[in-house]
């Protein structure tokens, strides 16, 4: 059986903190196949951010945050 898109995010997503309130906001924002594969590759590419490296990931946002704020459409400093 194939993941579903949240499924996929949750598995990319390195802050594994308040899965409910994600599913909650995954489901508001209802993506299409195209927008999941969007979100999820700009979580790898935030991984490897400064941001999202230093202090032991403690800079990492929510992952519900990281859907509502739509931060997958936030520019990504190249390291």
């Amino acid at each position: 059986m194939e993941s579903s898109g949240f499924d996929r995010f949750w598995e990319a997503y390195p802050r594994k903190v308040a899965k409910g309130a994600a599913i909650k906001a995954w489901d508001k924002l209802k993506p299409d196949d195209s927008l999941a594969e969007k979100i999820i590759a700009s979580v790898h590419d935030h991984k490897r951010t400064d941001q999202w490296r230093k202090s032991n990931g403690e800079f990492i946002t929510h992952p519900s945050t990281f859907i509502n704020q739509q931060r997958y459409l936030d520019e990504i400093e190249q390291p």
